[in-house]
């Protein structure tokens, strides 16, 4: 296995799991993974009044397993697309331990975004649009903070800029907001997963911005000086 495949693997390996679970639930949907803002907020209400149990556990995961269920083909297949450009271009810079913790951060960020604004829905709310987002966020902080090489997304033959990058990050934050103005009343059965609000799509990009913060602290002072293979130069 060449390095740069053995760097890429885990979003290889978050991109099938989420599409094979995605397909389980098309099958026997698994309404347990499903997070629903009622339910999270019955549940945050019995933590504050120290009754939590192991349903209220149950219950705080499913901001997490939304990111594992998508509406149909159309959404997994554009939100993996999105996941895969973004997971690489980020994992490159700061590594899959900070990547996985951009993944869940920005999941859980969405999620209880969606339901602060949104605490009495019983909407079911899917996708891994949340992390998506996360990863555009970061990677254009992360690009911003210095000079960042290009960047080998495969199947796409020659390296791709970092200003290549954020366009196709704008071009993914676009497509959200036309999901949230689109006369298709289908697209509220998305929930926090793809098009809720403005409001929520802002809080998961601006999750995925404000964790490079901390990404980038940490990172660069475990690495004060990185060596010349850290971010190898592109040709």
């Amino acid at each position: 296995m060449s390095s740069e495949l053995r760097q890429r693997l885990p979003v290889l390996v978050l991109v099938i799991i989420i599409s094979i679970i995605t397909a389980v639930d098309w099958v026997i949907e698994l309404s347990s993974f499903q997070a629903i803002p009622f339910n999270l907020t019955l549940a945050w209400k019995s933590l504050i009044a120290g009754n939590g149990s192991g349903e209220t556990a149950a219950t705080f995961l499913t901001s997490i397993s939304v990111a594992l269920l998508h509406a149909d083909l159309s959404h997994v297949l554009r939100n993996m697309i999105f996941f895969w450009i973004f997971g690489v271009a980020v994992i490159e810079i700061i590594g899959w331990r900070w990547t996985l913790i951009v993944f869940l951060v920005t999941t859980i960020g969405a999620t209880f975004g969606h339901v602060f604004l949104n605490p009495y829905s019983t909407i079911p709310m899917v996708g891994a649009s949340g992390a998506v987002m996360g990863f555009e966020g970061a990677y254009l902080g992360l690009a911003v903070q210095k000079p960042r090489p290009n960047t080998h997304i495969w199947p796409v033959a020659s390296s791709i800029s970092p200003a290549q990058l954020g366009a196709v990050g704008i071009f993914g934050i676009t497509l959200d907001f036309m999901g949230i103005t689109s006369p298709d009343p289908s697209n509220i059965a998305y929930g926090g997963g793809e098009v809720v609000c403005v409001t929520s799509l802002l809080g998961r990009f601006f999750t995925g911005l404000n964790e490079r913060n901390t990404l980038v602290i940490r990172h660069e002072n475990i690495h004060p000086h990185p060596p010349h293979d850290l971010w190898p130069s592109r040709r």
